[in-house]
Parts: structure tokens; C-alpha cells; sequence
């Protein structure tokens, strides 16, 4: 019974927060802006739709991280926001790949544009360009 009002909750969510508009606001240079508002439902959007997104250019603001692979000793960055999941506090947000070393540190809040593409099968963002910003947006997004 739990597990049916959780499902029917959270259709009841996503219908009421728009999910199924597409993926963020469209610049005149047809850049796909993801704002703050709905900001999970448009990333998502974009990682399960991702075929109809890749080539294109996206845009959005979050936290800055970086994640060592211990098994490969690879260096993963990530520019991502946190929402409210099922089991507590989630990360959102896309794998960003940058050329070369980067001067960012973790949490450092930053603006990303990139060209979406795949990556063995999960979608990133190829860096365009990387901007840490003064000012601080939500860092618990919906």
C-alpha cells in the first residue's frame, strides 16, 4: 500500500511540476538553459531522453565536484545540484568532461555550457566553457 501512494505521490508531482515540457528554456541561440525551477525534472529529462538532446548546448549553474574512481584512478567531475529523494538527500546534475587540469574546487558554485554527448552509454557534458560565479543559487533544488 506504501509503495502504491509513493508511486501515485510522485506522478502526482511530476504532472503538477510540468515534467514532459522539455528540458529548460531555449536562448535565441537555441542554448537549453536549465533554471532553478523544475531544475530535476529537466535534468532528467535530458538523461532519459538523451538522444533527442545530444549535440546540443546546455546550460545551467551548481556545485562544482570532483570524484576519484579508486579502482580505475580516474578523475570524474560532476557540476550538480541536491533534491529530496526517497532515502534522504540526492545529487542531480550531469558528468562534465574538461580538458586538461582544473584550478576548481569541490563546492564551488559555478555556471557550465557544454555540448551534450554520450560517453560509453551515459550522457555528459563536454565543457565549452567553466565559469565560477560570485553569487550562490539553490543548492536544494525540486
Amino acid at each position: 500500500m506504501k509503495k502504491t501512494m509513493a508511486i501515485f505521490a510522485l506522478a502526482f508531482v511530476l504532472i503538477l511540476s510540468g515534467c514532459g515540457q522539455g528540458a529548460g528554456n531555449t536562448d535565441d541561440d537555441g542554448v537549453i538553459i536549465i533554471g532553478e525551477r523544475f531544475f530535476v525534472n529537466q535534468v532528467i529529462e535530458i538523461v532519459l531522453n538523451s538522444n533527442q538532446y545530444l549535440g546540443r548546448t546546455i546550460q545551467y549553474e551548481g556545485l562544482f565536484r570532483s570524484v576519484s574512481n579508486s579502482q580505475t584512478g580516474n578523475e570524474h567531475f560532476f557540476v550538480m545540484r541536491y533534491t529530496m529523494g526517497c532515502c534522504g538527500i540526492e545529487m542531480v546534475g550531469l558528468e562534465v568532461l574538461m580538458e586538461g587540469a582544473t584550478s576548481l574546487e569541490d563546492d564551488a558554485w559555478v555556471e557550465v555550457i557544454g555540448i551534450l554527448e554520450m560517453n560509453d552509454g551515459i550522457p555528459m557534458l563536454r565543457v565549452i566553457s567553466i565559469t565560477e560565479m560570485d553569487e550562490v543559487g539553490s543548492i536544494l533544488v525540486s
